[in-house]
């Protein structure tokens, strides 16, 4: 059976150790195979070796040749992702998938476009080959931990369509961003790879402004060229200004507070000359944050309080509570319990009415927290178990476990007193006492009277 089944599907990728122990029972042994029912107890093994060693061994690229007959018909690029599946290169398989499907995107906006007609990342079988050769030998070097040669083939790969047509370059910008990731997790290295994966990071900023100077008040539009719906190249330019100042801002604002504010206050005006409100109400809130790094409060205070109307005047719900809880923390910052206070509570106001949890459960927290530098337990508790709570809801293990340990110390402090009182009574002075605290250890039978506030 297994020569003739062969010989009809014309296989011939066997095992030497299969081949060789087939011919032999061949040669030796009957022209029918035992089956299992026919063995006695002692030759089931034997006849499940016999029927093991007549059959042939088959290559996964056989198997699917035969179970997938249609294969071979299918586009290249939905053959080489099959492959790639097969292969268990999962990661490079999604990667590949996902520019494919962006390019579809891509490929569906300009239908009907009579100017200019895209090229298919689908129909390219060198580039699907390029990147296919590329993204398997990337996730190779991630398997074995060498994050360095997989930020090397990313980059290559980036360089590689970098230099091709301005068709392309969207997959050269996917594949530096992934470069830089990648970059992140080599240990040891002083970011130096980053930097060489960013180059010269001062230059590119000059190249924006020099652009966005030159676009000012002009209707220049780089939507044809890139394939993509974007605004003038004026507010494309405040775009990219605004957020590589603000990440900039990020990053300095511990180490260089006086630089971060400057570059900070750059950042706003780009952002305002892109007029997009949700990236001057970002700024805004970075801009406060940075004057309370250098110990400005009332400008600070200014910030948040921009940051506040703008927020309501297009209805940014995220924004309003956001402004809310840093106008709380600069008024702490003062000392002014009261505004403090009012800040917290309308903070969980709107996000309750907003339904915004994750904004309700942090307002809780930080309510809970300033109750408890004021030494008011009775109200410091309830606030963080209620934090927790929404936490746990939320999955936030992080800061669940942060609200668990700070609830627990607010709670320890409600008792200690009390609990202080115990110690002093037990021992031969109380014996009443001493059994209190053996049970509270042991049982957790509670030693004080609750209270309902």
């Amino acid at each position: 059976m297994a020569a003739e089944f062969l010989k009809e599907k014309n296989c011939t990728e066997w095992s030497n150790s299969s081949a060789s122990k087939l011919t032999e029972y061949i040669v030796n042994s009957p022209t029918k195979l035992k089956t299992l029912p026919q063995a006695q107890g002692t030759e089931i093994n034997k006849v499940i070796d016999d029927i093991k060693a007549a059959l042939p061994y088959i290559s996964p690229k056989e198997y699917y040749r035969v179970r997938y007959p249609n294969r071979f018909y299918m586009p290249y690029y939905e053959a080489i992702l099959l492959e790639l599946k097969e292969q268990g290169y999962r990661e490079s398989f999604d990667y590949l998938a996902g520019l494919l499907d962006f390019d579809g995107k891509l490929t569906e906006k300009m239908l009907g476009s009579l100017s200019w007609k895209k090229p298919s990342l689908k129909d390219q079988r060198d580039i699907i080959i390029c990147l296919k050769n590329g993204l398997v030998a990337s996730e190779k070097s991630k398997s074995k931990g060498d994050y360095l040669a997989q930020a090397t083939t990313l980059l290559d790969m980036a360089l590689f369509f970098q230099s091709k047509t301005w068709e392309w370059w969207w997959l050269g910008e996917r594949l530096y961003r992934s470069a830089l990731s990648a970059a992140k997790l080599i240990d040891n290295d002083d970011a130096e790879t980053i930097t060489f994966i960013l180059e010269n990071p001062t230059e590119a900023l000059d190249y924006l402004n020099k652009a966005r100077e030159d676009s000012e008040n002009k209707i220049w539009n780089a939507s044809m060229k890139l394939g993509i719906k974007q605004n003038c190249i004026f507010k494309e330019c405040n775009i990219l200004l605004y957020k590589a100042l603000l990440t900039f801002v990020r990053k300095e604002r511990l180490q260089n507070p006086d630089t971060a504010l400057k570059v900070c206050n750059e950042a706003v005006k780009r952002a305002t000359d892109a007029e997009d409100t949700g990236y001057v109400n970002e700024a805004l809130r970075e801009l406060g944050k940075c004057y309370i790094a250098v110990n400005d409060i009332k400008n600070a205070l200014k910030s948040f309080s921009k940051l506040l109307a703008f927020a309501k005047r297009i209805s940014d719900v995220e924004g309003i509570c956001n402004a809310h809880m840093e106008l709380a923390f600069a008024y702490k910052q003062l000392n002014n319990n009261d505004y403090t206070e009012k800040h917290l509570r309308m903070c969980r106001e709107n996000a309750e009415n907003f339904g915004l949890v994750d904004r309700l459960a942090n307002a809780h927290y930080y309510t809970g927290e300033h109750y408890l530098s004021q030494g008011k337990l009775y109200l410091s508790t309830s606030h963080l178990e209620t934090s927790l709570n929404l936490y746990s809801r939320l999955n936030l293990t992080n800061e669940a476990d942060r609200a668990r340990c700070i609830a627990g110390i607010s709670k320890g402090q409600e008792r200690i007193e009390k609990y202080i009182d115990l110690l002093l009574q037990s021992g031969e002075y109380d014996e009443n006492a001493t059994l209190k605290l053996c049970r509270w250890k042991s049982y957790r039978e509670i030693f004080w009277t609750e209270q309902i506030h």
